[in-house]
């Protein structure tokens, strides 16, 4: 079904160093734009506007005026000023939830064109217009992210990092609060004292990994996420050669396949494509499969995201539920994993209600944001599975 030599050609010809506003993330949309229209497909480049302050700026200023408001209200704080301190801790917190919510919108630092490569198949003149969407049609949305980044520590050593700050914050919390209670009764500011500064020092452990954690152009980029975009060319050709041969095959489905650019900066160039598809795309009837590193060379079969967050809240339960029962008919092995940190560009069609999964790789961290991102990392047995099984989901859709 899928030539796993022809994987490895797209990999190569994308697996250079592309990160945002650099010649070689221009030239990977280049690249994937001639991919597509070879295979017959149409392409539509998305440019937008996107920049770096969310992604490298941001954090560190937010946490280190938290540390320093944090000290001041505990060695200043008193009965004349604690107004002053609850509007700016209020004001803090505004801001913070401001620049969240539009942090998509090029309005903070250095302003940075990108653009997002979306193909749809090439149907027959005699077949219905793409773009005419009706109300009962289902709509397939299949992406990757175009944009890879290398950072002073790998996605693995990040994972770990992140991991000692939660777990220290969860024993010094509840100590905490035990001791606040036990102090209503009896003072005990030596416990007290202690325990402040281990959640400060908690704080400037997590401001000062993203203050260490520098940003380059020195990744490759193969697994991240260049094992992504080659499973959307794959089964972009191969959809299409499927419609070139039986012209009413998916004809109550539409296809996007979309390479969004700006996923390191916080899934700008997604959040701005499902902005410009708002009246065409109805979340009750669309579908979003996502792949974000999927293919490392330690993988055993297709890795689905099953859970995310410390409280491990399930993905999806009805792509689960589609993508098991299609593993299992067609004997494709299939494992699950827990997303703990990071985003992908599943997340901004998830918080408007798309059904929308993951597939990717845990394992493939260790080499995630580094030089070390290379072709010999990827596994294309198991890009091949990943084809695969997506395009029996797409036939059992196509089923009803």
């Amino acid at each position: 079904m899928f030539d796993k030599e022809k994987m490895k050609d797209y990999l190569e010809n994308i697996a250079i160093p592309r990160a945002i506003g650099t010649q070689g993330n221009r030239i990977a949309v280049q690249r994937s734009q001639r991919i597509f229209e070879k295979v017959g497909l149409k392409v539509n480049l998305q440019e937008f506007l996107c920049n770096h302050f969310y992604s490298i700026w941001f954090l560190r200023i937010f946490l280190g005026s938290l540390i320093s408001l944090i000290i001041l209200t505990k060695y200043q704080l008193s009965g004349k000023n604690w107004y002053f301190f609850l509007a700016a801790y209020s004001i803090l917190f505004a801001l913070f939830i401001f620049v969240q919510n539009n942090h998509d919108k090029a309005i903070w630092g250095k302003k940075i064109r990108a653009k997002n490569v979306i193909a749809i198949p090439n149907r027959p003149e005699n077949s219905r217009s793409h773009e005419m969407v009706a109300d009962n049609n289902i709509n397939i949305v299949i992406s990757a992210h175009i944009d890879s980044k290398s950072q002073t520590f790998t996605q693995k050593q990040r994972a770990i990092w992140i991991g000692i700050v939660i777990v220290i914050f969860s024993v010094a919390i509840p100590l905490s609060l035990v001791f606040i209670v036990i102090t209503i009764f009896r003072e005990i500011p030596l416990i007290n004292d202690v325990l402040f500064w281990v959640l400060i020092g908690d704080l400037f452990l997590f401001f000062l990994f993203f203050l260490l954690n520098q940003s380059g152009n020195k990744s490759p980029g193969a697994l991240d996420n260049g094992t992504g975009m080659v499973v959307i060319f794959s089964i972009a050709e191969y959809i299409q050669r499927k419609i070139d041969k039986e012209p009413d095959f998916g004809k109550n489905l539409n296809f996007w396949f979309c390479l969004f650019n700006c996923e390191e900066f916080g899934q700008i160039g997604t959040i701005n494509w499902i902005k410009s598809k708002q009246e065409i795309l109805d979340p009750r009837n669309t579908w979003v499969f996502n792949f974000d590193m999927p293919g490392s060379r330690r993988d055993e079969g297709v890795t689905v995201y099953k859970t995310e967050g410390l409280l491990k809240k399930e993905i999806c339960p009805p792509c689960q539920d589609l993508i098991t029962k299609t593993a299992q008919e067609k004997n494709i092995p299939l494992q699950y994993t827990q997303i703990i940190v990071g985003k992908t560009d599943r997340i901004p069609f998830a918080k408007k209600g798309f059904r929308a999964v993951d597939f990717g790789s845990d394992k493939a961290i260790q080499w995630g944001h580094s030089e070390g991102d290379k072709i010999k990392n990827a596994n294309f047995e198991i890009l091949e599975k990943n084809c695969k099984l997506l395009f029996h989901i797409i036939e059992s859709l196509n089923e009803g």
